[in-house]
């Protein structure tokens, strides 16, 4: 691959073994073309960007039988704007798929779209691999991104799908405007370790949508989606959750600084089956919407540990509207409380590989209760 161009198109149109990091170009396009990517050695990454714009990674087939450690495509640092991961297959890895962090105040990533990919882990998970993340521990930002249509399996023990901006000490980043959206994460319960958390919105995290996930994996002892810490004005509807621990979490960590609680989230119209307990709340007495989720076989409905409910909780448990995954995900939801107290929208667009054409998330939750 050393034949990199500086600006274009680069084809794999052939099998080739890659056992030392590439570091990406901007403005560069990596098409599959009939060969495959084999990774060896003991990189966790292979393809890295460092502050980079403009780059579409599409199509391509990698496999990881050769690397003596977990492995993961790809790593994106610094300033990014204009990223795009499409159509890859990741065989025969234990995690880390693609993730991406700011470094440093001042850092933006957005305009990011991870869709269609499929991670199937065929080895023994590792205790540290993450499917698809985005995270921030360093005042750096993220905003308007885009992660749809995925298929995870056996991806490790974090989480499948997290967004993350948080620190035990010192400053932490911020993230917006963020959507995981129509995503699939299967746990097969082979290897020592069962699963991890399924969707998660962690720390600084502000005004992101969980939509029309499914995540799966009776024998889990981890939770399914979750907003934690400072979550604020976050929209988590009509995902499926069936997993061995808490089916819907909104939780706190006293270890974490600064600390929440979540407010003002929205949990509705979700189905959980199968679970501990269908909601976990923890550590937190502040307001948030939770309403018409449905609770089938799980030992308790809804778990209060440190906690009181507070703002709006109605309609759950044995609801019997619609919930769970929607046959078409479309590209907007709304939902609203009986009362109209509490409502919450939420938009997006994929954008293009253009950068004048990007990604664009938009998330509103509103009280009014009096």
């Amino acid at each position: 691959m050393d034949g990199t161009p500086a600006r274009g198109v680069l084809l794999i149109d052939e099998d080739v073994t890659v056992s030392s990091r590439i570091d990406l170009p901007s403005n560069l396009k990596i098409q599959g073309d009939g060969g495959t990517i084999s990774v060896a050695g003991t990189r966790t990454r292979t393809f890295e960007g460092d502050g980079v714009e403009n780059v579409w990674i599409d199509g391509i087939d990698w496999n990881g039988r050769r690397n003596s450690h977990y492995f993961g495509m790809s790593m994106f640092e610094g300033d990014c704007a204009n990223i795009r991961i499409t159509n890859n297959v990741l065989r025969e890895a234990s995690g880390n798929f693609v993730s991406f962090r700011t470094r440093g105040a001042g850092t933006l990533q957005e305009d990011i779209y991870v869709g269609g990919n499929v991670l199937r882990n065929e080895r023994e998970p590792r205790d540290d691999g993450h499917g698809i993340v985005w995270g921030s521990d360093d005042e750096g930002e993220g905003r308007h991104v885009l992660f749809e249509g995925n298929m995870l399996r056996n991806y490790g023990a974090s989480q499948g799908i997290g967004f993350f901006a948080n620190e035990r000490e010192g400053p932490v980043g911020r993230l917006e405007k963020f959507a995981a959206v129509g995503n699939e994460i299967l746990w097969e319960g082979r290897g020592r370790q069962l699963g991890g958390h399924g969707v998660v919105a962690e720390g600084n995290t502000h005004r992101c949508v969980l939509y029309g996930n499914h995540v799966e994996g009776p024998d889990n002892p981890f939770n399914g989606l979750s907003v934690t810490k400072e979550g604020e004005k976050n929209l988590v509807v009509r995902n499926y959750s069936e997993v061995g621990k808490s089916g819907l979490t909104i939780q706190n960590y006293e270890f974490y600084e600064p600390s929440g609680p979540p407010s003002h989230n929205i949990f509705a119209r979700n189905l959980v089956r199968n679970s501990d307990a269908g909601f976990h709340l923890r550590n937190t007495d502040t307001p948030n919407a939770v309403f018409q989720n449905r609770f089938e076989d799980c030992d308790t409905d809804i778990r209060l540990s440190g906690s009181r409910t507070s703002g709006y909780w109605e309609n759950n448990g044995g609801y019997a509207g619609e919930v769970g995954v929607p046959a078409d995900l479309g590209t907007s939801v709304w939902v609203q409380t009986n009362d109209g107290s509490w409502s919450g929208a939420a938009s997006w667009s994929r954008g293009s590989s253009a950068p004048d054409d990007p990604v664009r998330v938009n998330v509103s939750v509103d009280r009014d209760d009096g």
